[in-house]
């Protein structure tokens, strides 16, 4: 496990998801992982962070990050479908 996360790579995962797991109305609740991603890009936002050591957010934490920073980029997995299908 990688022992600091880029500005970048907590970007990534983030939006990888948020496009998983929309939020719907009427309450718009985000699920667990897109709330802690969330809060670690806002964090890294205030204190214009570059990177933020594994250390520092825990092993709960890091284990998100690194679940979907893992997860294939949902338009690559399309892309690949699409060119088996030819």
């Amino acid at each position: 496990m990688p022992t600091i996360f880029t500005f970048s790579e907590i970007d990534w995962a983030m939006r990888r998801c948020l496009a998983a797991n929309p939020t719907t109305p009427p309450a718009y609740v985000m699920c667990h992982d897109s709330n802690v991603l969330t809060d670690l890009y806002a964090t890294m936002l205030w204190s214009d962070g570059k990177s933020i050591e594994a250390a520092e957010i825990g092993p709960d934490k890091s284990a998100i990050v690194q679940r979907w920073l893992a997860v294939p980029n949902i338009e690559d997995v399309a892309n690949e479908s699409a060119g088996m299908d030819r």
